[in-house]
This record gives C-alpha cells, sequence and structure tokens, in this order.
C-alpha cells in the first residue's frame, strides 16, 4: 500500500500525464475505486464469513493490478491496472483486521494487532524505499510494482495454504 501510495503520482506523471493536476485528478481513481471496493469487500465479508478467501482475493487483484501496471509502460493502461491493484490493496484492509480476533484470544488477539501495526509501520518504511531503490537500479518503476506484486501474492498464498495460515487450525 505504502510503496504505491508514494510512487502512483511520480509513475502516472511518468507515463505521459500532461500537467500536475491532470495528474492528482488521474491519480485519485485508483483510490476512489478502492474506497468503493474496501466498502464492498467488508460488506460482503461480513455476511458470507469467508474471510480467508476474501483476504486472499484482494490480494491476488492487488497482485495482478501492480504486475500489469509494471508490464503496460502506458497510461491509457496503466490506469486501469492500478485502479485493480488500489482495488484489491483496500480490499484487504476491513478483512485482514478481523482475522487476528478469530484466530486468537483475548491476550493473543491484542498481540497480534499489535504485531501486524508494527509490520505495517515496517512497511511504510520499506515499500516506498524499495520503489525507490529499484527505480535507481533499474531505471523505471516496473521492478519496484513487480516485487510488491510478489509480496502481495506471497501474502495470497500464506492466507490461503492451510498448514500456513493460522485461519486454518480451529482455535481453542
Amino acid at each position: 500500500m505504502y510503496g504505491f501510495g508514494f510512487w502512483a503520482p511520480q509513475i502516472i506523471q511518468s507515463l505521459g500525464a500532461l500537467s500536475l493536476t491532470y495528474t492528482g485528478w488521474l491519480g485519485a481513481v485508483p483510490y476512489a475505486r478502492g474506497a468503493l471496493a474496501m466498502l464492498i469487500s467488508g460488506w460482503h465479508s461480513d455476511r458470507s464469513g469467508g474471510r480467508r478467501w476474501h483476504l486472499a482475493l484482494s490480494m491476488l487483484a492487488g497482485a495482478t493490478g501492480l504486475s500489469l501496471g509494471a508490464a503496460s509502460g502506458r497510461l491509457t493502461l496503466a490506469l486501469p491496472a492500478f485502479a485493480l491493484a488500489a482495488m484489491g490493496i483496500f480490499a484487504a484492509l476491513p478483512v485482514c483486521w478481523t482475522l487476528p480476533i478469530a484466530a486468537l484470544t483475548d491476550t493473543a488477539a491484542a498481540g497480534g494487532i499489535a504485531l501486524i501495526n508494527s509490520i505495517g509501520t515496517l512497511s511504510g518504511y520499506v515499500g516506498p524505499v524499495l520503489m525507490g531503490r529499484l527505480k535507481d537500479h533499474t531505471g523505471d518503476h516496473g521492478t519496484g510494482l513487480a516485487v510488491l506484486g510478489g509480496g502481495l501474492l506471497l501474502a495470497a498464498v500464506g492466507v490461503l495454504a492451510p498448514r500456513l495460515s493460522v485461519l486454518a487450525r480451529p482455535r481453542n
């Protein structure tokens, strides 16, 4: 989320947006779609109870969007890919916060939420820096977007893999 969010305006500008104002308006499109996806995902997850699948499919959508955005090279192709990425990333958020409470007991849930916050805060540094370093090294944003997409893909596999996921084990 942070790696994409901090770099999206520069990526949009580099793909051909004509002015800073136009870049700002185009950059708002993925976030508007992401906000809508967040509401729909949270609502549907509450109704269906399929939290693991909602989370994993949202992460897969985010990974797909980032990977397509990395490969596009044109603004007309990248913007829909970025919208898909934002939809997946933001749709995962409301579902993600329900999982520690569902999988852990009271005290452990508090520790799990604290750990999630700590990792999220650390990623607020790592994601943007990783994007910047990869851009400096390769000369474009594609590699950084692909790496961020790969991270989302690994997270989705971790959520769905029965032996890896604490969510697959019944709580005692």
